[in-house]
């Protein structure tokens, strides 16, 4: 039996220490999950090269988050905390094909085998959590090998589900979200898109599509985001770059973490009229309607 001591203790710490604890051990197959992404948002679309030797926390954008990784050492076992959150439960990804027994108590999930199987080194989706509340970080992280020799690992942090991965291509849209909207809760994440925006990078194919082009959550103070402008040199030689077309509609979503519920704002506009390219837009106020998926 290969069941290492730094597991034994971390599980008899964990067991003791917690007064509500779920275990689960369950089949599924963990092939690189491809998590449906119900329309345009990029927060869902999971980068395993974003990092190495390391984790992240990931808005699925239904609802679940996704404890992914990216390790150059098989993993024996695994502890941390998801600060701002409580865990509800965890469930499939390469914990569970490895057959680990899975653990969650308030702010903390603990994973390992009891028969000595391990994670094999590469990246993937660890495992997938229910949580109540909206995170904000991770921390107390301890990842083991199968020698039972902690690994130095980074931590990436949290990807929400409006987040973007466009370059700044030098075109901008500032749009103020004033402190007078009533109908956005703190910790909403808006969106901006553009539903017809070059969505190619670096080429002339001219690409046209839904693109998230700026990002940002509401605390209840004025926001100010700024969305990226795509940009077109193919007529003297040169390339395009991905982001919102001049003079198309602006379209805000909002997505609700505590519900898992997305909105699409209807805009009371104190300047500007919701198209890019506006010099001036500020928001008074936001009307919700609920999207279906």
């Amino acid at each position: 039996m290969k069941f290492t001591s730094i597991l034994t203790i971390l599980f008899i710490l964990f067991t003791f220490g917690c007064d509500d604890e779920k275990s689960e051990v369950n089949e599924s197959n963990n092939d690189n999950v491809s998590l449906d992404d119900g329309g345009f948002d990029d927060g869902n679309q999971i980068d395993y090269t974003i990092c190495t030797n390391c984790i992240w926390l990931q808005n699925d954008c239904n609802g679940s988050w996704v404890l992914g990784y990216n390790i150059d050492e098989d993993i024996s076992g695994f502890q941390l905390n998801i600060n701002g959150a409580d865990i509800i439960g965890a469930y499939g990804g390469a914990a569970e094909d490895a057959s680990f027994s899975v653990s969650t108590s308030n702010q903390t999930i603990l994973g390992f085998s009891f028969s000595g199987n391990s994670i094999t080194i590469g990246s993937g989706v660890l495992s997938i959590l229910d949580l109540n509340g909206s995170p904000d970080s991770i921390s107390n992280i301890t990842i083991s090998n199968i020698n039972a020799v902690e690994l130095n690992i980074s931590n990436y942090g949290i990807i929400n589900c409006y987040s973007s991965s466009l370059s700044n291509t030098g075109v901008s849209q500032l749009t103020i979200f004033n402190n007078t909207i009533t109908n956005l809760e703190i910790g909403d994440e808006i969106g901006i898109f553009d539903l017809n925006g070059i969505i190619n990078y670096n080429d002339c194919s001219n690409q046209r599509g839904p693109i998230l082009v700026g990002f940002d959550i509401w605390n209840g103070e004025q926001l100010n985001i700024v969305s990226t402008g795509s940009v077109d040199l193919c007529n003297i030689n040169g390339v395009q770059l991905s982001g919102y077309v001049k003079d198309n509609p602006l379209i805000i979503r909002i997505y609700r973490h505590e519900t898992g519920q997305h909105y699409l704002a209807e805009v009371a506009w104190e300047a500007g009229t919701g198209i890019f390219g506006e010099l001036i837009q500020s928001i008074n106020n936001l009307n919700l309607s609920p999207l279906a998926f």
